[in-house]
């Protein structure tokens, strides 16, 4: 396949495409996981921030009695923070500093007043810290050192709904911004390696894609050449024999009369080569279509065997073959389809048998039904056929023995046409054969009574 310029380009582009269309689909997915990703770590990240702003929120609401000495009131409601075993998470400067470790160090708390002075912070505070207005409480700004920050401020009332002063409660994304990060380059990173295993990939599918279409162009093309073949011999020998009329302008009647039997024959044999090709035309049109244009009448396989025997019988006895006919069956077996289609069906399978079984050989035709299936064999004498032939035995031309001559080669589509006529009426062909042991071919069918 790869000597082939045609399908090479077209492996070729095949596989462009579908690394193209792969490396796409992965680089939407690879935005999306990081979208998503980089998403839920922001919305747990702002719950956390939220949880624990309101949570010291709701405790500085309980101990706001008045909104005098508000700095007793931090320190009571701060003290009130201390966790068993462990320092106090808030007193004063020094309570506050305790925070980070017991909390988280990338948090900081600060609370100031109306007027923005700092009452209470923590050291992790940074430098430049904005207050945002009631209507817009969450903030994302950068420190000097290009450290992120997202905080929440919560206005402070006394019981009585008077407004005093701010919580703020923010935190450092240094950790958020270089787990995101990583992420983001592991996707950068592993996009070309994938992108090359999708390239191998797709290059190893193209093949797989191409190959039955290679195999069906290969079959094409020594169909072609099989046709041109078989149609040249006779082609050949009448332009032969019509030159050699030519040449001589006197010929007697009888060399005449047989200058034209070898036209006719001639021209017989193509007719019977452009007839086959025609029928396996006609047929593989019924098959592919999804409207089945196969004709279908009643026909009776007890009378139809009687008939072919008796037709073959003179050929049978002319090469001293002895032709015999079974049925296994005592009643009549009715199959739908068309009567000479089926009768061409046989034929092929007994002139088959006949033309490779030698003198005082056995051809059988057996007649059986079977799980309402007619099932014929035809079983002879003859030479066989090999394992390896007999699954070719059944493609378009082929020969077992590649004899190409009118004497026993035929044109190579008999047992092509059967088992064509046997799939479009809904039956299958099966060969069993060993060589110098002769061959059975079974042909089933499906019947409408038994």
């Amino acid at each position: 396949m790869n000597n082939n310029q045609l399908f090479k380009k077209t492996r070729w582009h095949l596989a462009c495409w579908y690394a193209g269309t792969m490396s796409l689909i992965m680089g939407v997915c690879s935005i999306g996981l990081y979208e998503t990703v980089s998403h839920a770590h922001r919305v747990t990240i702002h719950r956390e921030i939220e949880s624990i702003a309101h949570t010291f929120h709701k405790n500085l609401k309980i101990h706001f009695k008045k909104s005098e000495n508000l700095e007793d009131t931090i320190n009571h409601v701060f003290q009130s923070f201390c966790i068993e075993h462990s320092d106090c998470l808030l007193a004063k400067q020094k309570i506050l500093t305790s925070l980070n470790e017991s909390v988280s160090s990338n948090y900081y708390i600060e609370i100031i007043d109306l007027s923005k002075n700092s009452l209470a912070v923590t050291e992790t505070k940074p430098s430049k810290l904005r207050l945002q207005s009631q209507q817009d409480p969450w903030k994302y700004f950068k420190d000097p050192q290009n450290n992120r920050y997202h905080q929440i401020s919560i206005e402070l009332q006394t019981v009585n709904g008077q407004p005093w002063g701010y919580l703020i409660v923010g935190r450092n994304l240094k950790d958020f911004d270089h787990y995101v990060a990583s992420i983001a380059w592991v996707l950068i990173l592993g996009f070309p390696i994938a992108l090359i295993l999708v390239s191998i990939a797709a290059w190893y599918l193209s093949n797989l894609a191409i190959k039955p279409i290679y195999y069906s162009y290969q079959k094409i093309q020594r169909f072609t050449g099989d046709a041109a073949h078989e149609l040249r011999t006779p082609i050949a020998t009448i332009r032969a024999t019509i030159e050699s009329v030519l040449m001589q302008p006197e010929w007697q009647q009888e060399e005449i009369q047989n200058l034209l039997i070898s036209i006719e024959r001639q021209n017989y044999r193509m007719s019977s080569l452009v007839n086959d090709l025609l029928t396996l035309s006609r047929i593989d049109g019924s098959l592919n279509s999804k409207a089945n244009h196969a004709v279908n009448q009643a026909i009776i396989l007890n009378d139809l065997v009687d008939d072919i025997a008796e037709e073959f019988a003179a050929l049978a006895l002319a090469k001293k073959i002895n032709l015999e006919i079974k049925k296994d069956i005592s009643q009549l077996l009715v199959i739908d389809g068309d009567e000479s289609q089926i009768y061409r069906l046989l034929a092929n399978l007994i002139m088959n048998a006949l033309q490779y079984t030698p003198e005082n050989g056995d051809v059988t035709l057996i007649l059986s039904v079977h799980n309402r299936q007619a099932v014929i064999e035809v079983t002879d004498t003859g030479i066989g056929i090999s394992q390896t032939e007999q699954i070719k035995i059944f493609e378009r031309f082929y020969r077992v023995n590649h004899d190409r001559s009118r004497h026993t080669g035929g044109s190579g589509l008999g047992l092509a046409i059967a088992d064509a006529i046997a799939k479009l009426y809904g039956g299958s062909i099966e060969v069993n054969s060993k060589l110098s042991h002769g061959s059975k071919f079974t042909i089933r069918l499906p019947c409408k009574q038994q």
